[in-house]
C-alpha cells in the first residue's frame, strides 16, 4: 500500500516540530517554562505540594522552642542542605527545597516569633527564573524586605552562578542582573549586607568551575558549600550582632 504524499508530508513536518520544540526545552529550557506559566498562569509555583506542606508544618514548630536572638536562615534547596551552624553559633534552618520569592513571602509571615531573631539571612531567587525575568524578581524581593522589621539586621546573599551545562542560554548574565539589582536594594537599608560568594566559585576564566558543584550543575559540592559560607559566615557574624 502506498502512502499519500500529504500524508508523508505531514508526518515529516510533525516530526521536524517535536524534535524542535525537544531541542528548545533542553537548550533553553527556563525561557520554555517562563512562557509556559505565562500561557497557564493558574500553575503557580507557589502551589503548595505536600512536601512543602509539611515542611512548612514542621518549622511553624521552630516559634514555639526556638530562643530569641538567634539567626533565622531562609531559602531553597541551597539553604535546606547546609549546615546551618556553620555561619552563626544559634542559627535555624528555614529553606525549603524548590522555594521562590513569592513562595518565601507567602510563608514568613506564618511566623509570629520572627521580630525575636537577631537577625535574619535570604538565599533565595535562583528558582525564580523559570517563571519570571530579573527585574520581576528584584519587585519581588523589595516586597520582601519591606516585610521584614526596618531595624532587623537582614543578609542577603547573592543568587549563586550555575554551570553553564545546566543552565545554557545566558542564564548567569540574568543571575547577574538579579544579584546588581539586589546589592541596590540592600544598599538602600542601613541594616542589610550584600554577600556575593560568587567570584570564590569560579575558575581562573571566570566560568563556573565543576568542582564547585554536584553532578547537576545547580547544587555545591562540599567544596562549594565550603566555598560559600567562607563569605556567608562573615557577613553574618559582622551584620547581625548576637
Amino acid at each position: 500500500m502506498r502512502v499519500p504524499i500529504w500524508l508523508m508530508a505531514l508526518l515529516a513536518v510533525w516530526g521536524l516540530a517535536l524534535h524542535g520544540a525537544l531541542a528548545a526545552a533542553l537548550l533553553y529550557p527556563d525561557a520554555i517554562w517562563r512562557r509556559w506559566h505565562r500561557v497557564w498562569p493558574g500553575r503557580a509555583e507557589e502551589t503548595v505540594s505536600p512536601f512543602r506542606r509539611n515542611t512548612m508544618a514542621l518549622q511553624a514548630r521552630l516559634d514555639l522552642t526556638v530562643q530569641p536572638r538567634a539567626v533565622w536562615v531562609f531559602g531553597d534547596s541551597h539553604v535546606q542542605a547546609m549546615d546551618i551552624g556553620r555561619i552563626a553559633e544559634r542559627a535555624v534552618n528555614l529553606g525549603i527545597g524548590e522555594d521562590t520569592v513569592p513562595g518565601l513571602l507567602s510563608r514568613i509571615g506564618a511566623h509570629p516569633a520572627l521580630p525575636t531573631a537577631a537577625g535574619v539571612v535570604l538565599a533565595i531567587g535562583i528558582n525564580d527564573f523559570a517563571f519570571r525575568d530579573p527585574e520581576e524578581i528584584a519587585a519581588s524581593y523589595a516586597v520582601l524586605l519591606a516585610r521584614l522589621p526596618a531595624a532587623m539586621p537582614v543578609v542577603v546573599s547573592a543568587v549563586l552562578p550555575v554551570s553553564e551545562h545546566a543552565r545554557p542560554g545566558g542564564f548567569n548574565a540574568r543571575i547577574g542582573r538579579l544579584n546588581a539589582a539586589l546589592a541596590t536594594l540592600c544598599r538602600a537599608r542601613p541594616t542589610c549586607r550584600f554577600a556575593d560568594a560568587g567570584p570564590l566559585l569560579r575558575d581562573a576564566t571566570g566560568a563556573p568551575d565543576p568542582q564547585m558543584y554536584l553532578a547537576d550543575g545547580l547544587h555545591l559540592s562540599a567544596e562549594g558549600y565550603r566555598r560559600w559560607i567562607e563569605v556567608l559566615g562573615p557577613a553574618v557574624r559582622e551584620g547581625i550582632p548576637p
